[in-house]
Parts: structure tokens; C-alpha cells; sequence
């Protein structure tokens, strides 16, 4: 039994158990707020590229040519000449960072939790281990 509770000591000191019991709950705060903000995001970047896809579109209409690769290629200078598609364009590609930041802010939030759930679990498993080892002790 001495030999149980010295390995359950090396687990985790009680100031150990404090920290991880905090940063599990703020890890429930957090965990929201990560999914809103990538949310947030992803709305952002749908709302800049329909915004461009309308700037696009105008840009079509006003390009001419004798047939579609040359007014594909009138429509790449068209694009490269416009000021206001040039910052659309810019505006789109920071909030493509943007999404993909949030994205990754919140799988790390994700996996925080899973790894502490799994240190919990392993935890909570060992108290239980060594309370049925006392039991079985005491019941002798």
C-alpha cells in the first residue's frame, strides 16, 4: 500500500492538481469563445469574397474581346488595373489569415482539453486503484 501511495504522490502534487483543475475551467471559457471567433471569421471571409465576387462580375461587364481568351486576358489587366478590386482582393486574403489563425487557435484549445481530460481520467483511475487496493487491505 506504502509503495501505491508514494507512486500516486509522484503523479501529481496537490499544487499540480490545482493548476490543471484551473486551466480546465478557464479551458471551459475558452473553448467557446475560440469556436465564435473562427466562427466570426469564416463569416467575415464568406461576406469579402461575395463582395469580390461582385467587384469580379463588374469587372466582366465592362471587358471586351474577340473571343474568351482574350478577354480573359483583358479581364486579368482589368483586375490588376482596379484599385477597388486590388483591395478587395487584399482585404480577403488578410481575412483568409484570419480564418485560418482562429482555426488553429481553436484546435489547440481543442487539444488542451483532450489532453487534460486524458490526464484526469488517468488520475481519477488511479485513486480508484489504490482505494480498492485499501479496501481489500482493510477487508483482510
Amino acid at each position: 500500500m506504502q509503495e501505491r501511495l508514494k507512486l500516486l504522490g509522484t503523479l501529481a502534487t496537490r499544487g499540480e492538481i490545482k493548476a490543471k483543475s484551473e486551466r480546465l475551467t478557464a479551458l471551459v471559457l475558452a473553448l467557446p469563445n475560440a469556436q465564435d471567433a473562427y466562427d466570426r471569421a469564416k463569416a467575415s471571409l464568406a461576406a469579402q469574397e461575395r463582395l469580390l465576387g461582385e467587384r469580379e462580375d463588374i469587372l466582366v461587364g465592362a471587358v471586351e474581346g474577340k473571343n474568351a481568351e482574350a478577354r480573359r486576358v483583358a479581364l486579368l489587366v482589368a483586375k490588376q488595373g482596379d484599385r477597388d478590386w486590388q483591395q478587395l482582393l487584399n482585404i480577403v486574403n488578410t481575412v483568409r489569415g484570419q480564418v485560418l489563425d482562429a482555426g488553429l487557435a481553436l484546435e489547440r484549445v481543442k487539444r488542451e482539453w483532450a489532453v487534460l481530460t486524458v490526464q484526469i481520467h488517468i488520475f481519477t483511475a488511479t485513486l480508484g486503484f489504490l482505494a480498492g487496493a485499501n479496501e481489500k487491505q482493510e477487508g483482510e
